[in-house]
């Protein structure tokens, strides 16, 4: 964890004490949010059904990369996109920037739940 927050330039972090489960059935999605007062938030997939949603991360300056870059590179990626999502995977783990928006489809299993741990680091 202190190697990420290092490459991302937070500086020193420190658990806050925030960690939730997320349960989610048939057609439950978490609407677009940040995790303010935080400075690394993450993601564990501990049931990751087919179908079961994908979290999408929308680009801090997607208005701009949307609206104002004169061209369209030919292909796009995590970096240079509006917003780029992934499939989520059993026994994953993903960190990110708590002030990046971002976002859970919903679930289209009918028969199994997505179940993850989500926390916040300061």
């Amino acid at each position: 964890m202190a190697r990420f927050a290092n490459n991302i330039g937070t500086g020193p972090i420190y658990s806050n004490s925030i960690t939730w489960i997320n349960v989610n059935g048939y057609l439950h999605y978490n609407k677009v949010h940040i995790h303010p007062k935080s400075k690394v938030s993450g993601v564990f997939y501990v049931q990751t059904p087919e179908d079961c949603g994908k979290i999408t991360f929308s680009h801090p300056a997607s208005d701009i990369l949307e609206c104002c870059w004169q061209s369209r590179p030919e292909t796009f990626s995590a970096f240079n996109a509006p917003s780029y999502s992934y499939a989520p995977i059993e026994n994953r783990l993903i960190l990110f920037p708590s002030f990046i928006r971002h976002e859970v489809k919903p679930n289209l299993n009918k028969k199994e739940k997505r179940i993850s741990i989500s926390f916040n680091f300061g």
